[in-house]
């Protein structure tokens, strides 16, 4: 009995897996959203706890959540910033993951104009393919009812023989 349950766990991981890979740029688009969301959220949490002393200028929640997005936009208004070495090092580390979140995206971006692209390309080329069937079906059933088989089959033969 447990081998079928962790069987049916698998085949319903992989079907959750491929429903959530069906389209890559709107899982990506949601997987760095959800990522931006998680990083801003702990970095916040974290900064208040490393600056929660006389000293530091980040002291209220509101303020934590203002660094974190001005740090992770890599903007640095300079009007909140960590005094402590840890939460300087949680700044570089929310500077770097921002840098990488930002081309994340613009690589998506990318990805879903070119792949567009791609899509028609290849939906041209099947109906460029289905029309050069009609087309020698079509002649085909001309030719019949004719009776005469020297007509070229399709137009490219028509060109090389001289427009005939």
């Amino acid at each position: 009995m447990r081998i079928i349950r962790l069987l049916r766990g698998i085949r319903s991981l992989q079907k959750i897996l491929r429903m959530i890979f069906h389209d890559r740029v709107e899982t990506g688009v949601a997987s760095v959203g959800l990522t931006l969301f998680l990083l801003l959220t702990f970095s916040s949490i974290s900064i208040l706890i490393c600056e929660n002393h006389a000293d530091g200028n980040i002291k209220t929640a509101g303020d934590a959540i203002w660094w974190s997005f001005a740090t992770v936009t890599t903007v640095g208004y300079g009007d909140k910033y960590p005094v402590t070495t840890e939460g300087r090092v949680i700044g570089s580390f929310l500077m770097i993951a921002g840098v990488g979140m930002f081309a994340s995206l613009s690589g998506l971006a990318a990805s879903f104009f070119l792949g567009s692209q791609d899509r028609k390309s290849d939906e041209l080329k099947e109906v460029l393919s289905r029309l050069d069937d009609l087309e020698a079906v079509l002649i085909k059933r001309k030719d019949t009812e004719r009776g005469c088989y020297d007509v070229p089959l399709n137009m490219t033969e028509q060109t090389e023989q001289g427009g005939k």
